[in-house]
């Protein structure tokens, strides 16, 4: 058994003894056997002391349904739910932040190649919460390291223009060699428009004069994605 001894312990002993069984609960499976609602509730735990949270956790669990959408919830959506608070927020902003850096340094790597999947998931974790569309473009340079991952423009519900010029002026700048343009559909779908794909073959067609690797043009719907690369598109 593990005694949890800090002081945001609820002095109720009811709520006390709960919060010492989930304790014990995560410590017996290291926390691989915990359900969303356990998870949701630890969070808790730190951010909301000396107080039952678990109808809060049940709440937050029952209306976003995963915890992904609900660590990225932004602030003023989050503290509509009874009981949050900032902690909350600044709780759940770090872990994000966290998962996010994790992805990036996965990419930010002084090896030759690096891994699409990583580049995937870590746009997922940047973009799949947006609820506006925005343009976001990684420059690398001759050895696929990092240069630079930038947000170019933002747009509105459901429309971003991808500045052409700005991406290539901003790739001279750099000096970088390759590029990836990633934006999101707020939609959850995360299919291109034709004006996505004709944009995207305007870049290409300079990018290609001025020797310049287009990689690919990544598209984030929650939590699906369309690399046209895949799709043949470039």
């Amino acid at each position: 058994m593990y005694n949890f001894n800090i002081n945001f312990m609820n002095n109720n002993n009811k709520e006390k003894g709960h919060r010492q069984r989930i304790f014990n609960k995560f410590f017996h499976g290291d926390g691989k056997n915990l359900d969303k609602v356990d998870i949701i509730e630890i969070f808790l735990f730190f951010s909301i002391p000396r107080k039952d949270v678990r109808k809060i956790a049940y709440e937050l669990i029952n209306k976003y349904e995963y915890i992904y959408k609900i660590i990225s919830l932004p602030k003023e959506e989050l503290l509509q739910i009874i009981g949050i608070n900032n902690n909350t927020y600044i709780f759940f902003r770090i872990i994000l932040i966290i998962i996010q850096y994790m992805h990036k340094e996965q990419i930010n790597t002084r090896e030759k190649f690096f891994s699409m999947e990583h580049v995937i998931e870590y746009c997922k974790w940047k973009m799949c919460f947006l609820n506006y569309e925005e343009v976001r473009i990684l420059y690398f340079d001759n050895k696929n390291k990092l240069i630079k991952d930038e947000v170019i423009h933002k747009g509105t519900t459901n429309f971003v223009y991808i500045h052409t010029k700005e991406i290539i002026k901003r790739t001279l700048q750099l000096g970088a060699c390759s590029l990836i343009v990633c934006h999101n559909h707020p939609s959850g779908d995360s299919s291109p428009s034709q004006e996505d794909i004709n944009s995207t073959l305007d870049l290409k067609k300079i990018c290609e004069y001025l020797q310049i690797n287009l990689i690919d043009h990544i598209i984030i719907g929650g939590k699906c994605f369309y690399s046209m690369k895949q799709n043949n598109l470039l």
